[in-house]
């Protein structure tokens, strides 16, 4: 497939509104949730955001990667 095939398909998922709400409900999630704590510094205010941030992060990785795996086993199959 050609690379500005797959650039556009990823670039239309990235600028859905479903995809760039739900960046932003997560985003937002996090910071309620941090106003609500009684930070001693910001370097407390960074490592905790940071934490959050990663741990996201890996659980997307982690959820999207079991994903890919199914579509590799179901474009194998189709290939056989």
């Amino acid at each position: 497939m050609e690379t500005k095939q797959l650039n556009d398909f990823i670039n239309s998922v990235m600028r859905s509104d479903e995809f760039q709400k739900l960046q932003q409900e997560v985003a937002n999630h996090m910071i309620d949730k941090m106003n609500t704590f009684p930070f001693e510094s910001d370097d407390d205010v960074r490592l905790v955001s940071a934490r959050l941030r990663d741990a996201f992060y890996l659980g997307v990785n982690y959820e999207s990667t079991r994903g890919m795996m199914a579509l590799i086993g179901k474009n194998k199959r189709k290939v056989v």
